[in-house]
């Protein structure tokens, strides 16, 4: 099942059954997968009503705070055992909605389900990397502020400034806007915006 096992097992047999539901299947196929998912279903309602009550009884105990690590530990195994027996029920529920199809249809399943999942892991790769550069292009925003900031007490020369001097610099970063850097997301024309205001 390939990605699916790292879901919630109602979201790996709902994923699988919408993969299912891709291939060419007959009317008598479609009804008789839509019986066994609403079987599913009912069979495990009751074990999540169970499962909800056991971790609203874990979450009292953890709040009341004196509690013996032998009560937590039966709470925390009987969630346990409850989850396991949903499992087992999606699980045979898809056993049971494979068991409708031929073996062709079976072959293409287990194709679109690889590329499928493929191209989910490329797509959490590509989010990660993203993420992973973000905080070089906040550095570059912040490093050109603090450029700004430390030319407040001298120009390029060296040569002190006046006050009248920066706070004319500063009347002009009002008055004018930065570029917006499209790799900060503007962050730089925003930051300027900002001190300049903080001088008025």
């Amino acid at each position: 099942m390939g990605q699916a096992l790292d879901r919630r097992p109602e979201e790996a047999a709902s994923m699988m059954l919408d993969r299912i539901g891709q291939l060419p299947l007959t009317s008598e196929q479609r009804e008789e997968l839509r019986t066994l998912r609403a079987r599913a279903e009912r069979d495990v309602a009751p074990l999540q009503e169970q499962v909800r009550e056991k971790e609203q009884q874990l979450y009292d105990l953890l709040v009341e705070g004196e509690v013996s690590e032998a009560e937590v530990q039966k709470q925390v195994d009987e969630i346990a055992g409850l989850r396991k027996q949903v499992a087992m029920r999606y699980v045979n529920c898809y056993r049971n909605m494979n068991g409708q199809l031929s073996t062709d249809q079976r072959t293409r399943l287990r194709r679109m389900s690889r590329e499928q999942d493929d191209a989910e892991r490329g797509n959490m790769q590509g989010a990660g990397r993203s993420q992973s550069e973000r905080p070089g292009q906040a550095g570059g925003a912040g490093s050109a502020a603090s450029g700004r900031g430390s030319g407040a007490g001298a120009d390029e020369s060296g040569a002190p400034t006046t006050q009248q001097q920066t706070d004319d610099e500063a009347e002009g970063a009002i008055e004018t806007p930065e570029p917006v850097d499209e790799a900060t997301g503007g962050a730089g024309g925003s930051q300027s915006g900002t001190r300049g205001r903080g001088r008025r």
